[in-house]
């Protein structure tokens, strides 16, 4: 739980998207420490949404609950949404065509990423 990895429960039951991006918020988070001040970026509705003040947690393990709450409970910073997966026009303009929302070319890298060690986890697994 603490080693920025998230491994699937033994019972078989997969970890869900909106898991793995809340525990990489509060990873970040964790890090920068309590009474940061700044905004954090996110491309989830709903990780923002657990960070500003939901109380909606369904899905999510009691652990990971738990360092949410406590991550937010002395807030000072911002959470602000981020349009994910922009093509390349949408970049250089630096939004979303659709709904204006800003994009990043480091949230791209991070999905490349992701999307690269998903597929040789599911090599090694298969």
């Amino acid at each position: 739980k603490d080693s920025g990895r998230l491994i699937p429960d033994t019972n078989g039951k997969a970890t869900s998207n909106n898991v793995a991006e809340l525990f990489t918020a509060v990873k970040a988070l964790e890090a920068v420490g309590k009474g940061w001040e700044g905004t954090l970026w996110t491309d989830s509705k709903v990780t923002m949404h657990r960070l500003t003040g939901s109380e909606r947690f369904n899905g999510v393990p009691q652990w990971l609950r738990l360092r949410a709450l406590e991550a937010r409970r002395a807030r000072k910073f911002k959470v602000k949404l981020l349009a994910g997966h922009p093509t390349r026009k949408e970049l250089l303009a630096g939004k979303k065509e659709r709904n204006g929302l800003p994009v990043s070319e480091f949230n791209v890298m991070c999905d490349e990423k992701c999307t690269s060690i998903a597929k040789a986890c599911i090599q090694f697994f298969s």
